[in-house]
């Protein structure tokens, strides 16, 4: 059996009792909190090795595929790092929202990873260094008419911490564009590869709309953990994994072999 197969088990199991505390509301606070915050480090976790073990089962020939999905797992290792950090402010320190925490910094690097990841990947599809370089100016391109238009927001409140809230939702758009990017050429060869970014590309379109709802509630502060735009959060770890299952089900069966440690 496929350790990623367990992990996507165990994520769907986190996720519907995650799921049960937020519905019924069953306890008090202090036990919402609790799960709300042990559920993303679980979560979190198993998208770190889900998507370690896939990097491990890919053959070595195929180099810049490997060090995409490398620096893929590097950055759940950061976005777990995150999540602990946020949940023991939050449980041990008493900090209601760790805003501007050691957790953003974590993040932050987070999607530094992935960005590297994916641009491994995009020259892996592409076998052109011409189309990653149109692919890198277009995301540069909205990056900087994104930057420019909340620029003028942060020069008038000078909430920098609005300012690190905003700036995920940027980076999921981003990254959502480079999946598109992706899922294009592989949709149009009906390539197996297809299913892999599309459950990727779900797992960052369910953290765009969570960012988006995180930003708007904390700027209200209508926001706390228990909260039910964290079933979206927890969503996009669940299609994380079921990712790298995905990918993981579809390599030879002796990379599977070598993953396992046999002969």
């Amino acid at each position: 059996m496929r350790k990623t197969f367990v992990l996507a088990a165990l994520s769907v199991l986190v996720f519907a009792i995650l799921t049960l505390v937020y519905i019924t509301r069953q306890g008090n606070e202090l036990v919402l909190t609790w799960v709300g915050d042990i559920a993303p480090m679980l979560l979190s976790l198993s998208a770190m090795l889900a998507c370690w073990f896939a990097y491990k089962a890919i053959p070595k020939e195929y180099l810049r595929e490997s060090r995409g999905w490398f620096y893929i797992a590097l950055a759940f290792l950061f976005f777990m790092v995150g999540d602990v950090y946020w949940g023991y402010s939050e449980i041990f320190l008493k900090v209601e929202l760790p805003l501007g925490s050691f957790s953003d910094l974590s993040w932050e690097l987070a999607y530094l990873m992935l960005f590297i990841g994916f641009g491994f990947v995009l020259r892996m599809m592409f076998h052109s260094e011409k189309k990653v370089r149109w692919v890198t100016f277009i995301t540069a391109l909205a990056a900087i008419i994104f930057i420019s238009i909340e620029m003028k927001k942060y020069l008038t409140t000078g909430n920098w911490i609005e300012a690190i809230q905003d700036s995920y939702v940027l980076y999921d758009i981003i990254l959502l564009g480079m999946i598109t990017s992706l899922l294009l050429p592989l949709i149009q060869s009906h390539n197996r590869l297809m299913n892999v970014w599309l459950l990727f590309g779900l797992a960052v379109f369910a953290r765009i709309i969570f960012d988006f709802l995180f930003a708007g509630m904390t700027a209200i502060g209508a926001y706390a953990t228990g909260s039910f735009i964290d079933l979206l959060y927890a969503a996009s770890y669940v299609l994380f994994v079921v990712s790298a299952d995905a990918k993981l089900k579809m390599l030879p069966a002796h990379a599977l072999t070598v993953l396992r440690g046999e002969k």
